[in-house]
């Protein structure tokens, strides 16, 4: 599996030194550290053996050095309950109209933080992906609950704390490329909820340009 491919490719380093070399001259990988902080609550919510199991993954980066792909995974994503396959503008209703199973609207409660905490603006608040994309991987809550209803003042709010998370994740790993996106139900999350995202590559832990 691709969880075990650090593995994999010390094995073929010692054993097979030429076919190593091969797959380094086409493919550059990576395994990076994402980590969150959670809360009692949370655990209580969604159970503690999978919120535990949360709080520290390995993300696998694949890029092909002739062909520009590349790819990212977390075996933490295969977790997520999948939303039904509902018209996102169904889901989007439904969403708007009930606030009782929205944990959004206590993201104190009931989102994890970052390790360096959390970025609070007046108007929204960041909080740590459950199931990161990459080390750095966070999510932008809006204080109010339908997230289509804003204000050109909210709107600027929610770009600023956006930045300063950015900033606040650079200092952290020592990285400088970040990527804002924002997710439209239905895309298979657990939660459906359009919030934005945010993300910025972790600090590197295994890189096949430098085994030794």
């Amino acid at each position: 599996m691709i969880t075990h491919l650090k593995d994999h490719l010390l094995d073929l380093k010692r054993e097979q030194k030429d076919l190593y070399e091969i797959f380094n001259r086409i493919y550059h990988v990576e395994c990076g550290e994402g980590h969150l902080k959670v809360s009692e609550s949370l655990k209580e919510r969604f159970g503690t053996k999978f919120i535990e199991s949360a709080e520290n993954q390995r993300i696998i980066s694949t890029y092909n050095r002739w062909t520009g792909e590349g790819s990212l995974f977390n075996s933490m994503r295969l977790k997520k309950p999948a939303m039904d396959t509902e018209p996102a503008r169904k889901v989007l209703d439904e969403l708007i109209e009930d606030k009782k199973r929205c944990d959004f609207c206590k993201p104190e409660l009931y989102t994890p933080e970052d390790d360096f905490g959390r970025v609070v603006g007046k108007h929204s608040i960041t909080a740590s992906n459950i199931a990161k994309y990459d080390a750095w991987s966070g999510l932008l809550i809006f204080r109010k609950h339908d997230p289509l209803d804003f204000t050109l003042e909210e709107f600027s709010d929610y770009l600023i704390t956006a930045s300063e998370w950015f900033k606040m994740a650079e200092k952290s790993s020592g990285f400088h490329f970040s990527i804002p996106g924002m997710e439209l139900p239905p895309t298979g999350r657990g939660i459906p909820d359009p919030r934005p995202h945010a993300a910025s590559p972790g600090q590197e832990t295994l890189c096949t340009d430098c085994i030794p």
